[in-house]
């Protein structure tokens, strides 16, 4: 009987096992373009990021929640505008061992351009008493 409960506790707890959860602040730069003149201007941004489970936020896009995936190598995160990508799609990657990031964006345009460099920091990693 001891073995029995040992295999469904040791089940269950793979099953309810940690998703990834981390955090990170991010410093870079950022381009963009003036729609008036055609200019190409270059910003320093600041952004922070939650990853939980499957989903994350990042500080400057209020109410986008970007779709989360990890890999050895790297963190993505997408975001699309509308269903279909019809009127943009936003992508975000921050290398595991670096803490590089890249981001790309294809807004009202046709073709995907990286918009945004830096580093990230990983300030820290939730664990099960922060995800509630």
């Amino acid at each position: 009987m001891n073995k029995k409960r040992f295999l469904i506790i040791l089940g269950l707890s793979l099953l309810a096992g940690p998703a990834f959860a981390v955090e990170f602040t991010c410093t870079g730069q950022e381009k963009g373009v003036n729609t008036l003149t055609g200019k190409e201007t270059v910003l320093p941004v600041k952004y922070r990021i939650k990853i939980f489970k499957n989903h994350a936020t990042i500080s400057d896009f209020d109410k986008i929640m970007f779709n989360a995936t990890e890999n050895k190598k790297h963190y993505l995160l997408k975001a699309s505008i509308g269903k279909r990508r019809l009127l943009g799609e936003y992508s975000f990657r921050i290398t595991k061992h670096t803490g590089r990031f890249e981001s790309k964006s294809w807004l009202f345009s046709r073709k995907n351009m990286t918009t945004a460099v830096g580093s990230c920091e990983k300030i820290k990693s939730l664990d099960a008493t922060d995800r509630q």
